[in-house]
């Protein structure tokens, strides 16, 4: 139950790092860099890597120029079990930002070996006012590693608010695992471009924040199992040509029941697919 300020760009808030059965609550954080993170940095129990488990995040106010909530990004031990209850994003660059494995850095090093595991994490009763709402992906170039991956995410009764679109992505390897999205609303807004009318392979995410970004509320590929009932998506205050409320490629497994999705002006499609199967909604 603590107030955290602080404007270093490379000042986070709260890290959890390689942590079970730990509790935030009540917190009011305004950083520089991510305001709360859950990572599972093995580096300093190579011998004995330690997972990310049992945690639970509730009643925050968080705000960034970078992510509210980083996931994952460094380390390759579990990130399993973990809630985030009743928080609210707003005034920031990213919402959620979930990796489990990701690219080399400038300095040539990697902040992982293989890849970390998430799987088994919940958002619910969240408002979420972000520039890019979600961006949850593996490392898009082949990945041989069995470790990496994300798996059984449920996002129940969300406010999005969003002026770029949501990036979800596997790879040809590693793909996206059972996602279920509960009443979650998307409220989309701002203008847009057709630059990023085919998202490209690999899509490094960060490179593309000058841009206006995905012209759908979410693009996904390379996912399997996704759920959507009761969602809806809504466009308001835009300009430019957005495209189609949902896009999937190369998935497996999307259904949907009971769901409201919108359509911006001069789209004609709710939901485009490429190289998909079994798409229910």
């Amino acid at each position: 139950n603590v107030t955290i300020r602080n404007n270093n760009s490379e000042g986070d808030g709260i890290d959890i790092e390689c942590s079970r059965n730990v509790i935030v609550t009540g917190c009011d954080i305004a950083v520089g860099d991510d305001c709360i993170t859950l990572r599972s940095n093995t580096l300093p129990w190579v011998e004995n890597p330690k997972p990310c488990e049992n945690n639970l995040i509730s009643n925050c106010v968080l705000r960034s120029p970078t992510c509210c909530f980083r996931i994952g990004f460094v380390g390759d031990a579990p990130i399993r079990n973990c809630k985030i209850d009743n928080v609210i994003c707003h005034n920031s660059r990213t919402g959620v930002n979930m990796q489990s494995l990701i690219w080399e850095r400038k300095d040539g090093t990697f902040p992982s070996r293989y890849g970390t595991l998430i799987e088994n994490i919940t958002f619910s009763n969240m408002q979420i006012d972000c520039l890019m709402p979600l961006s949850i992906n593996i490392k898009d170039e082949e990945c041989l590693s069995p470790r990496a991956g994300i798996r059984d995410i449920r996002f129940c009764n969300l406010h999005i608010k969003g002026r770029r679109g949501c990036y979800l992505g596997g790879n040809k390897n590693n793909y996206l695992e059972r996602f279920h999205f509960h009443d979650v609303r998307w409220d989309m807004s701002g203008d847009m471009d057709d630059e990023l009318v085919e998202v490209p392979y690999p899509y490094y995410v960060w490179g593309y924040f000058r841009q206006k970004g995905i012209p759908h509320a979410m693009y996904g590929r390379y996912l399997e199992n996704f759920e959507f009932d009761h969602c809806s998506i809504d466009w308001r205050d835009i300009s430019g040509p957005w495209r189609s409320p949902l896009r999937f490629d190369h998935a497996r497994g999307i259904s949907g029941f009971n769901n409201r999705f919108n359509l911006p002006n001069g789209c004609e499609t709710a939901c485009l697919t490429r190289d998909t199967e079994c798409c229910e909604l």
